[in-house]
């Protein structure tokens, strides 16, 4: 249960505000309801989940007929050989590396997980799961395909395509399993060189980056092994006492032939296998219509704030101060009635594809309430020390991330070893807060969502030619409207109340894609007093861990 709360939360910070709330709602119901402990099982699950949850906030998947692993029935789309566009870009450079078929199987002493089939002709990839009949499939260009049965169709996304995902999720999984981090930075490399991210397949990349001698290193003992076909082939050993027991096995053609790890660290207890098979796979990627998150180019095309920016307003009493008590709710500002800019508390709304996530602040203590709107599922909470509480059948939950320490940790790591060309960690971590509006102090940090009610005022956005002002009526008054005049997001816009609050947001690439916030008084939000909470320091033990800090 641990483990996949770990993983789970280490993807939002690759993620994002565009899809917390659902990744969040996932992860509290994998609390609830999870009992697996495997390391490979979960490091496998995780890339698997930030794609069902990425989708879940864009279309609502439903099972699509499966037959045997290997031939999806095409009777829920037609196979259209025009549809696999990606494959036409840099289609030779691709190939060069992802040279073979592979079919990736996953495993634990529970039964078999989630199965990758990989079509080198195509260069794209379908994952299934034992657990879900629908498949999803992966281009060349990083698209993930999901079916909308509500649609009717397939529809892809690209929320996954950045230059942050594909350099930090891949080190993430290499650091959870512990393999040599040089060969995935030399394939990165080669990559960028050519126009290309690495990461496109997860896992699957695996069987085309690492050969034996990457594991000639004091960190394996070399040996030998029986091949999966026969004969002896080379077998390595891992030497760290936490992962006791722990091999990778390459077969005859010096090929990744299988993974395993026993793995007993402090936040992580179990075992589990990945088997790499090389043999025809067909892979039939789906005529799709491209759906985007909800505000994805709204905000990319020049709403880079800095948070030194002169021009922002100071949101923030001066009286609000950070506090160094342990207690959640004590109070630590001073709010002014009579001023509308005190914020006794804020409330935003968000609302896409007939969903709805309501996030509530205490400005007085900075506690935050988010409410799925689902009588299943437990609110989750946020405390002004980025803590997150969750409710579980064995207490709670209370995970612990500071998103600006997870960056440090990656960079202490990763010194002394020279990074590809094109990747640099200081703009990666720029790139980020630029995504998360450049809020790296910003109240409920984590999802930052609300607290861009502390942070954007008209002024900063009067400079951009991307948006167009104009004054319009509202219920409390005269408001500022910043519309969006070009682009995929034409027509979105960004509405500000009489007193330059931060009102509306409203995307045009989603359906009624919005957040909507009022500032009412939240005095009466608090973090419960939970009992029995499992604690989690996401950037001591996952972050500063990985990277071997």
């Amino acid at each position: 249960m641990r483990a996949k709360l770990v993983l789970l939360l280490s993807c939002l910070i690759i993620s994002g505000y565009s899809v917390e709330a659902q990744i969040l709602k996932k992860l509290k119901k994998t609390v609830e309801n999870t009992t697996e402990k495997v390391l490979l099982k979960k490091t496998e699950q995780k890339t698997e989940q930030v794609v069902e949850s990425s989708f879940d906030s864009v279309v609502d998947p439903n099972p699509v007929n499966v037959s045997s692993p290997n031939q999806v029935k095409t009777s829920s789309y037609s196979v259209d050989p025009g549809a696999n566009k990606a494959k036409l870009i840099n289609t030779e450079a691709k190939r060069s590396f992802y040279t073979s078929d592979v079919v990736v199987l996953t495993s634990d002493s529970e039964g078999k997980g989630s199965e990758y089939y990989f079509d080198s002709d195509e260069i794209a990839a379908r994952g299934v799961s034992p657990d879900n009949d629908t498949p999803i499939f992966i281009d060349s260009e990083g698209f993930q395909y999901g079916y909308n049965d509500h649609e009717e169709r397939w529809e892809k996304t690209g929320i996954f395509k950045s230059d942050a995902m594909a350099f930090m999720m891949p080190m993430m999984s290499i650091g959870m399993l512990k393999l040599p981090p040089e060969a995935t930075l030399e394939a990165t490399e080669k990559f960028k060189e050519k126009g290309m991210n690495l990461n496109t397949f997860q896992i699957v990349e695996w069987a085309f980056i690492y050969k034996p001698e990457h594991f000639r290193t004091h960190e394996y003992t070399e040996t030998t092994g029986a091949c999966p076909g026969g004969g002896i082939c080379p077998k390595f050993l891992y030497n760290d006492p936490e992962y006791e027991g722990s091999w990778v096995l390459f077969d005859e053609q010096g090929r990744l032939s299988e993974i395993y790890a026993n793995v007993n660290t402090q936040q992580i207890k179990g075992d589990g296998t990945y088997k790499f098979q090389y043999e025809p796979v067909t892979v039939n990627v789906p005529a799709a219509v491209e759906v985007k998150q909800p505000f994805q180019d709204l905000f990319s095309r020049g709403l880079d704030a800095n948070p030194d920016n002169s021009g922002a307003d100071n949101r923030v009493s001066s009286n609000n101060e950070s506090s160094e008590n342990t207690n959640p709710n004590e109070k630590i500002a001073v709010v002014d009635p009579e001023n509308p800019l005190s914020f006794p508390g804020v409330t935003s709304v968000v609302q896409t594809q007939g969903k709805k996530v309501t996030l509530m602040l205490n400005t007085e203590t900075m506690a935050m309430k988010m409410d799925f709107h689902d009588p299943k599922v437990e609110p989750i909470y946020f405390d002004r020390e980025n803590n997150i509480y969750m409710q579980s059948n064995d207490g709670c939950v209370k995970a612990k991330l500071d998103l600006n320490k997870a960056f440090s940790h990656v960079e202490e790591g990763l010194k002394g070893n020279t990074l590809p060309s094109g990747i640099n960690m200081e703009k990666t971590r720029a790139d980020y807060y630029k995504n998360n509006f450049g809020m790296l102090n910003a109240p409920s940090n984590f999802p930052p969502i609300t607290g861009w009610a502390y942070f954007y005022n008209p002024k900063m956005l009067e400079s951009h030619s991307e948006l167009v002002k104009s004054t319009v009526n509202c219920d409390d008054g005269t408001c500022q409207k910043f519309t969006m005049i070009n682009g995929d997001g034409k027509d979105s816009y960004i509405l500000f109340d009489k007193y330059g609050r931060l009102k509306k947001i409203y995307s045009m690439e989603a359906k009624e894609g919005s957040v909507t916030y009022t500032y009412p008084s939240h005095n009466d939000i608090r973090i419960p007093e939970f009992q029995n909470c499992q604690e989690i320091d996401m950037n001591e033990n996952v972050f500063g861990k990985m990277m071997g800090g």
